[in-house]
Formats: C-alpha cells, structure tokens, sequence
C-alpha cells in the first residue's frame, strides 16, 4: 500500500475536483523527468533489489453464529500482539480495511543472489507462521485470500462495537465510501482512504 506513516488533513473530494487537472499534468511530469534522468542508467544487474507484501485478512470465529468473519477490529489486535512478540525480518502496516494487514520484508532481496527465491519463498512461509503463531491464541486466524468469500454479505464481520450491527442501510450511513456491502467505520482512518 505504501507509505501510511504521515497522518495530514486531505481535501473532500468536492474539494479536490480544481486540482484533479494539476495532480494529472504534476504526474505525467514526474513521469518524464524520472524516464529522462534514468534512461541512460546502466546499473549492474546484481545491484538491483525486489521484494513483495502479502495483504492479509484477519479472520475470527464468532460467538454468535459460529460463523468464520472477518474481525472489524483486526489490525489493531494482530498489530499489538505482534509488537509484543518483536517479530524481526518482516513489516507488518496498515491498509485499506481496519481487517487488513499487509506484511513485507525489512530488507529487499537481492536480484542475482542465488538464494533469493528460496529467501523469499522462506520468507513468506514464516511470516505466515509467524503470524498465526502470535494470534491464534486470542482465536483469530489471518488468510490471504484475494478477498474473503463472504465479504460485503449483511453478516460478514465481527465487531466489538455492537452499534455496528444494527446498521440497516450501509449506503445511507457511509459518508466516504458510499458502499453497499462494508461500513466506512471498517475502512483505515489514514486520511488518504477518506476521501
């Protein structure tokens, strides 16, 4: 997802529709000047670096149905029992929904270093571990499936906020997303998401 760490006051998009045309023609001339100033770059092929994330889903039982759903509250819960268990090799950040982890490797791999694939295969399978080792205990499970089957179903989520699940009409409710299927309290407060 890239780089959450600077929380700042975004415009609405009502706001933000003047400057649409600026942000474009700023783009496309970064564009140019990034092509213009590495084209001519001849870096040796060993000194280029790669890595990759995993977005997870975290996912919990619940109590009152018996069904699997996503955890409205799981960042936040994964985030701090990974904390306490100072996990080394992997970053473990925020994304879109507040049910989302996205993990990568502290360090990028090496592009012509023969273990690399192995090194990463390896990675991915301890983090993995890692992770589930460090919640299952609390009854939750992460899954990195493509999008979690009955997300955007009526009762698709786990809350520790009971309000959540006497919303009727999400779309009426959601001020930022306008959904249908998840409420804007599940997205990530970062203001990018927001807007």
């Amino acid at each position: 997802m890239g780089f959450l760490k600077v929380k700042t006051e975004t415009l609405n998009w009502e706001e933000s529709i003047e400057y649409q045309e600026q942000i474009k023609n700023y783009g496309i001339q970064q564009g140019i000047n990034l092509y213009n100033t590495f084209k001519g770059l001849n870096k040796k092929m060993d000194e280029l670096k790669w890595g990759e994330e995993i977005e997870y889903e975290v996912v919990t039982r619940d109590s009152r149905d018996g069904g699997i759903k996503i955890h409205s509250e799981g960042f936040q819960l994964v985030s701090r029992e990974l904390q306490k268990a100072n996990v080394e090799g992997f970053i473990y950040q925020e994304e879109f929904g507040s049910w989302m982890v996205e993990a990568v490797p502290d360090k990028p791999y090496k592009v012509y270093d023969v273990n690399a694939s192995i090194d990463a295969l390896h990675s991915l399978i301890k983090r993995r571990d890692k992770i589930n080792e460090e919640v299952f205990c609390l009854g939750i499970l992460i899954t990195s499936l493509a999008s979690f089957p009955n997300l955007g179903t009526k009762d698709s989520f786990v809350s520790e906020d009971e309000e959540n699940y006497d919303m009727e009409d999400y779309e009426k409710h959601n001020i930022f997303t306008q959904s249908k299927y998840v409420l804007d309290e599940f997205t990530n407060p970062h203001p990018r998401f927001n807007t």
